[in-house]
């Protein structure tokens, strides 16, 4: 054979390759559509791509939503009050961004990026493999990627309905809107795993390990496997999420669900489904606290981010959940000059439902920092707030009834 013909013939098998794929990819979208009543007005073109590529289009819609600038900005004032290190948003955020393995979604040109490796013919298990997840998937009829694409699609589906990117500029937000979205997505992966054997719905009714289905397919890894304050937000949007939307869809199906990530869009809204959701605060950003400073990055907290703080500062969970509860908003401003990042203040304001409430949350702060810090000087100032100098920065606690305020500077920046 001629090497025109060789290249003829390559070209000819990697159009049906891709042609192959495309059709899997949209019968899955098929069977998405049927099991959720809704399918999309326009599938996402279905391409293999390496996980380079992945990673860049990650990249690219994060930094969309929240410019590196800000998120480097984030890290500073998040270093400042004690929720993980300097890097710790922007790598929570990209891998969000990027969530599953092996697959990745171009929002800009609606492109599913499929890994070489995925929805191969390693799907087709032989009856020789005896272990668990070939086993399970010999019994429901389905391939070990189908269930994942089916996730994706879900999320596809989620961007087109709400008309735009569902990463959100705030913590908060952020956290509530992820974990509602991934919740939804692995929902109706496990039913698509399940339909096969007629217990879509029975397996609900089950202790279902998430991070063990598919061995850890249907979750982030880079971030699940993390023991980090990144690691434990991330639970609760895989983990927590999950669980709250089998919870809402038990009690009302499909359109309850829907219902819920609409109305309930604040970590403590998905903490309390006991309760009534909340409505932002909109605390402001106060004054400039030194000449020549420019808010350089707004962030509201949200009580899950306060629970993994002081949780993870202290190691006592029950002391992080008390921490948290009774949260109505916060707001975190970050103010710098250019240039001079160092000198930077961090402001964050926090509403309570009542003073005992704020009480909690003061104390357990205090206790956090005096964990975190290396030998602190506390002082208590006349006016009952707290002054607390360590590693070079000087952290004054602040209660006014129901509300808390924490600023965080260079000792050498007078309050």
């Amino acid at each position: 054979m001629t090497l025109s013909a060789l290249a003829q013939n390559d070209g000819t098998a990697r159009k049906d390759e891709a042609a192959e794929l495309l059709a899997e990819v949209r019968g899955i979208a098929a069977r998405v559509a049927e099991m959720r009543g809704a399918g999309l007005r326009r599938p996402p073109l279905a391409v293999r791509a390496p996980r380079d590529m992945h990673r860049a289009a990650a990249e690219v819609r994060a930094y969309n939503v929240l410019a590196r600038e800000r998120l480097e900005a984030r890290g500073r004032a998040w270093a400042d009050l004690g929720l993980g290190d300097s890097a710790t948003p922007a790598r929570l955020f990209l891998a969000l961004a990027q969530d599953l393995d092996g697959l990745g979604y171009d929002l800009g040109n609606n492109r599913l990026f499929v890994d070489p490796e995925v929805l191969t013919d390693r799907d087709f298990v032989s009856v020789d493999q005896v272990d668990a997840p070939a086993n399970l998937l010999m019994l429901t009829g389905v391939r070990w990627d189908e269930p994942r694409i089916a996730h994706l699609l879900v999320h596809a589906r989620q961007r087109e309905s709400s008309g735009g990117d569902l990463l959100r500029a705030t913590t908060d937000a952020l956290l509530a809107d992820a974990a509602w979205s991934e919740g939804e997505a692995n929902l109706l992966a496990i039913r698509y795993l399940f339909e096969g054997m007629g217990l879509a719905d029975e397996i609900l009714g089950m202790d279902i390990r998430l991070q063990e289905i598919l061995g850890g397919g249907l979750v982030a890894p880079s971030l699940l496997e993390l023991d980090s304050l990144e690691g434990d937000l991330a639970r609760f949007v895989y983990l927590d999420g999950f669980d709250r939307a089998v919870e809402v869809f038990k009690s009302g199906g499909w359109p309850e669900l829907d219902a819920a990530a609409r109305k309930r869009r604040s970590t403590r809204d998905l903490l309390h489904l006991e309760r009534a959701p909340t409505a932002a605060v909109f605390l402001g950003d106060g004054e400039a606290p030194f000449a020549g400073s420019a808010v350089a990055d707004r962030d509201r907290l949200g009580e899950q981010a306060i629970v993994a703080l002081v949780s993870r500062s202290t190691g006592k969970e029950n002391l992080g959940m008390l921490a948290g509860d009774g949260w109505l908003d916060d707001r975190v401003v970050r103010w710098e000059r250019p240039g001079a990042t160092a000198s930077g203040v961090t402001l964050w304001d926090s509403r309570w439902e009542s003073s005992d409430a704020a009480g909690e949350f003061e104390y357990a702060y205090l206790r956090a920092l005096g964990t975190r810090l290396a030998k602190p000087d506390i002082a208590r100032a006349e006016d009952g707030s707290y002054q607390v100098d360590g590693d070079g920065r000087r952290f004054t606690v602040r209660r006014r009834d129901s509300e808390v305020r924490v600023r965080i500077g260079p000792r050498a920046v007078k309050d």
